[in-house]
């Protein structure tokens, strides 16, 4: 093998880390649910990039540290072996210095997702006209459940707004008008979460185990109306719907 053949093939085993580092992100990392990147996953596979680097910069400094990489040599700063130990010290103190500071930006990054998702939540809770439109819904599925329907159907609900309801004109409506306005508060409400959560700037199992029982139990009491609203438009609740399928499974 010439030396020209042994160089690139040392070129190349430097890059085959990182091509399958950024295979697996790509296969089995990527989340095709969220809609944006991930910070903190970009910051950890960057910090992993790092590492990887760190590697290799000590395999070269112990194994070829004659050769030189890129136009680069540890033996351009000088020519004694003292002075070749401490420029690698120098470039793996900068490598460390870097993945430092990217560990402490994602884990600010986390916290801040935390934070803004725990203060939405208790927003939304410390909120009159919530608090008075989730009681009004509890109110309408006790009603329902009552009535032996678990899935709302079009046929449930009344479109018109008139003070004497809808009861008297046709049977088959349970839910008045008024009732409608609150159930679709509630489920747009869980549609902005859904929304926050594919975007990234909610925190997904924080949210989860906050209100993953209450977003599975709305979807699948509105179930039908929602799917007759997407018969239209598509985009109608498609982000609940996308967060229902992925918790669900």
């Amino acid at each position: 093998m010439s030396i020209d053949n042994i160089l690139l093939l040392r070129t190349v085993l430097v890059f085959v880390p990182y091509i399958i580092l950024a295979y697996i992100a790509n296969k089995y990392v990527k989340d095709k649910f969220f809609l944006k990147p991930r910070t903190h996953i970009q910051l950890a596979l960057i910090m992993i990039s790092l590492i990887i680097l760190f590697i290799e910069i000590v395999i070269w400094n112990l194994c070829i540290e004659d050769r030189n990489f890129l136009g680069f040599s540890l033996a351009d700063f000088t020519g004694s072996r003292g002075s070749q130990s401490s420029s690698i010290l120098v470039l793996l103190g900068i490598v460390a210095a870097v993945f430092g500071w990217l560990f402490t930006s994602r884990n600010q990054v986390l916290a801040a997702t935390r934070n803004h998702s725990i203060q939405s939540l208790m927003s939304s809770r410390f909120s009159t006209a919530y608090s008075d439109r989730i009681e009004k819904a509890n109110g309408i599925y006790e009603r329902c459940m009552k009535a032996g329907c678990f899935k709302l159907k079009i046929e449930h609900i009344c479109y018109e707004d008139n003070k004497d309801g809808c009861h008297h004109h046709n049977k088959s409506h349970i839910i008045s008008y008024e009732d409608k306005k609150n159930l679709f508060y509630i489920l747009n409400y869980l549609e902005f979460v859904a929304v926050g959560i594919r975007f990234g700037d909610f925190d997904e199992q924080l949210i989860k185990n906050t209100l993953g029982s209450i977003v599975v139990a709305n979807y699948e009491f509105l179930e039908l109306i929602i799917k007759d609203r997407q018969k239209n438009n598509p985009s109608n609740f498609e982000h609940i719907t996308q967060l229902y399928n992925r918790w669900k499974r």
